[in-house]
């Protein structure tokens, strides 16, 4: 018997479209996101600052978060969080989607912290900052997904942007914005996934070998039917109806059993239903991820709500 768990992980912080193009023109930013083979596209209202400034006497960075109907009100960070070790005098830069944090002295480097809204969300639930009285990340962090995508040959970053990806496309001609005086090119968002074997493997005793770690090409277009089949994402037109076989994906890995979760404080939702993520499950008490499950030719996710309610039966 041989099972395997594997996290879905993002290499960037989630990243608009209109974003995005402008971060395919950064030579270190490519470089960056080159581990990403998976990526998905969905849409969300922006989210905004608003009601923002610097408390300069208490180093206090305050702000509203606000997306679509869901806001949150007086909210604040450190700006020594934000800023760490540096210990010069800075330059704040704000604006309701960023935050640039400067050396004031030497204007022309490199911003010491900057953030998109996202970003800093993203930094929020990586638990690399703290924002006083944000007591529900997942509110803003629900996204209508409409495409899951790999890249066999290159990067997630040069299949969407240097050949005209046509479902991005198709994307950007047929949805409408969600917020009337938005761009639908800053409602649509883009993940970059990795994924992790976590190495956890359950063997019989009749099992004398460990096994090799999973094929990481095989790993990444079997996640990609996985999510496809269990969601019917919009703008997939195959649908992988027979998944788990297929030739290119872990059928003939020798898995007695396995999954895939998101590791990270989103949500995606579509047509046949929703994956719910939660980041570093092991220091998790009270929440749980949604599970896409797979033994022999079975294929279902185990929600959150299931892991809660079994708990709660063996409490």
């Amino acid at each position: 018997m041989y099972a395997s768990l594997n996290f879905v992980k993002l290499i960037y912080p989630p990243i608009s479209n209109q974003f995005a193009e402008w971060l395919s023109e950064v030579p270190e930013v490519r470089e960056y996101v080159k581990k990403s083979k998976l990526y998905m596209l969905a849409q969300r209202h922006e989210v905004l600052f608003e009601n923002y400034g610097i408390n300069t006497s208490d180093r206090i960075f305050y702000f509203d978060l606000v997306c679509g109907s869901v806001e949150a009100r007086n909210l604040a960070i450190q700006t020594d969080e934000l800023i760490g070790d540096f210990e010069g005098e800075v330059e704040i830069e704000l604006g309701e989607r960023h935050i640039r944090i400067w050396d004031a002295v030497e204007k022309n480097s490199e911003p010491i912290y900057w953030a998109t809204t996202d970003k800093l969300i993203y930094d929020c639930w990586r638990k690399r900052i703290s924002i006083q009285n944000l007591t529900n990340i997942q509110e803003f962090t629900t996204f209508d997904l409409y495409y899951v995508g790999i890249s066999k040959e290159n990067d997630s970053f040069s299949r969407l942007f240097d050949s005209g990806h046509k479902n991005r496309l198709k994307i950007l001609t047929n949805e409408t914005q969600y917020t009337p005086t938005a761009r639908l090119t800053d409602e649509i968002y883009i993940f970059l996934f990795d994924i992790e074997d976590l190495g956890v493997k359950q063997l019989s005793v009749d099992d004398l070998d460990i096994p090799d770690p999973l094929d990481k090409k095989k790993l990444v277009a079997d996640a990609e039917k996985a999510f496809i089949n269990i969601l019917d994402c919009k703008y997939n037109e195959v649908k992988y109806e027979n998944y788990p076989a297929g030739a290119d994906g872990l059928s003939d890995a020798g898995l007695t059993r396995y999954g895939y979760f998101i590791d990270e404080d989103i949500t995606f939702i579509a047509p046949k239903g929703k994956i719910r993520g939660v980041h570093d499950i092991f220091q998790q008490n009270n929440r749980q991820p949604d599970l896409i499950f797979i033994e022999g030719d079975s294929v279902e996710v185990v929600t959150s709500e299931t892991f809660e309610a079994a708990a709660n039966n063996h409490a």
